[in-house]
């Protein structure tokens, strides 16, 4: 069955809805899948799967006729990995230094939606030579593409499939509390979801707790599609192996600091610095990320309790997986991040569990990264010095990593995203 995904971004080894997508849709070969999506990254994959690009100003890009100026600069641009940025022909159609935020987003919409129907017209022979059976949608804050989804499905009469990863309608207040958002694209954008969600076939979304809101908000049903790695296995080498006797452990973080993460990082060193000075046996951490802020914030860091490195894919990330005694998992505890993150679970926290290595989760449990694994039991919570001690006792590791491989088993057999 060939399938067309229609998304913000492509298949990524870094990028966390890209690192997402590439697991759940690993059953599907190149040929068995088209893609269209509006921004490439320098970390996008090399693959020969046939992708349609809309440019900002609309403009429709096959990467398989890559013999136009605007297409070769996009499909031929593969640095070498450093962090997930807009190509240079994005990055110079698209400055967001320039406009704020929400009024980019307005003048997106207006550019594409102009666009709607030419894009159509143009895509549906090319779709339909494909032999395309079914639309998996992962559905965001761009109108354009909803109002895409619903045209294409309805013109070639197959069946929508429609993902939630992120949360773009609800505002969230604090303490379980939260309204739909306000504002003129705000509203346009919740009927956009409600109209999706109806004419879907079926509702996917990332975490449990944003399947039951989303659900009840919008009188729709759902169900739960988690990113799992692969298989937690006691026997793979390297992993489970404990060894508690170290006088320093070394502890790994993976993964970008925006949404609040640098701060909760920051706050998280006040912890590791206080245990290294009241205790004879020490903690390092060690910081993997490829976001362009890294190189200022570890400047601001002068501690020798902290280190910072590229980003690893791959075998290698594998490796500094395995090498390290814990693994963090980091989420703000500020009401703005929390409005960012409370409904989405990280694609991070799979790859840890089948790491089986102890787990150490800091943030609020608001956020069902850290929510599942504490309810779960399958990591240590730091909320103070103390907690840190728990990193050298070998019962409660051995009882984590137990809790980790009966998590990852239960979220693999309740990943529907077929």
């Amino acid at each position: 069955m060939v399938a067309l995904v229609i998304a913000n971004n492509f298949l990524s080894d870094t990028t966390n809805n890209g690192k997402t997508l590439k697991y759940l849709l690993s059953f599907y070969a190149a040929n068995e899948l088209v893609w269209l999506y509006t921004t490439p990254l320098s970390s996008d994959l090399c693959s020969d799967v046939r992708k349609f690009l809309v440019s900002p100003f609309g403009a429709l890009l096959d990467s398989h006729h890559a013999d136009t100026l605007q297409a070769q600069k996009v499909y031929s641009y593969r640095p070498q990995f450093k962090a997930a940025k807009p190509s240079r022909f994005y990055r110079s159609l698209v400055s967001r230094g320039t406009l704020s935020f929400k009024a980019l987003k307005i003048i997106r919409e207006c550019l594409m939606r102009v666009a709607l129907k030419r894009i159509v017209t143009e895509l549906y022979p090319k779709l339909k030579a494909q032999g395309v059976q079914k639309i998996i949608f992962v559905a965001g804050d761009l109108i354009f593409l909803h109002d895409l989804a619903f045209n294409l499905s309805q013109l070639l009469g197959v069946k929508l499939h429609t993902f939630v990863t992120d949360d773009y309608v609800f505002d969230y207040k604090g303490d379980g509390k939260y309204s739909f958002r306000s504002g003129v694209h705000e509203r346009s954008l919740r009927h956009a979801f409600l109209r999706t969600f109806k004419i879907s076939n079926k509702n996917h979304f990332i975490s449990q707790k944003m399947n039951d809101i989303y659900c009840a908000s919008f009188g729709v049903h759902g169900c739960l599609s988690f990113n799992s790695s692969g298989p937690a296995s006691l026997g793979a080498e390297g992993r489970g192996r404990l060894d508690v006797k170290k006088q320093v452990s070394l502890i790994r973080y993976f993964g970008s600091l925006h949404s609040g993460r640098s701060d909760a990082l920051y706050e998280f060193m006040l912890f590791v610095n206080a245990f290294n000075s009241n205790n004879s046996r020490k903690l390092v951490v060690e910081v993997y990320s490829g976001d362009e802020a890294v190189s200022g914030f570890a400047d601001s860091l002068k501690w020798g309790s902290i280190r910072f490195a590229e980003a690893v894919v791959g075998l290698e990330y594998d490796r500094a997986l395995q090498q390290s005694d814990a693994l963090l998992i980091l989420e703000s505890n500020n009401i703005q991040d929390l409005k960012n993150t409370w409904l989405s679970f990280s694609t991070k926290v799979m790859e840890c569990l089948g790491a089986l290595k102890p787990i150490i989760a800091f943030g609020p449990l608001d956020n069902p990264s850290i929510g599942e694994l504490v309810a779960n039991k399958a990591a240590i919570r730091v909320s103070s010095e103390q907690d840190l001690s728990d990193i050298f006792d070998e019962s409660i590791l051995r009882e984590i990593i137990h809790r980790a491989v009966i998590f990852h088993q239960k979220m693999d057999q309740v990943n529907s995203f077929l």
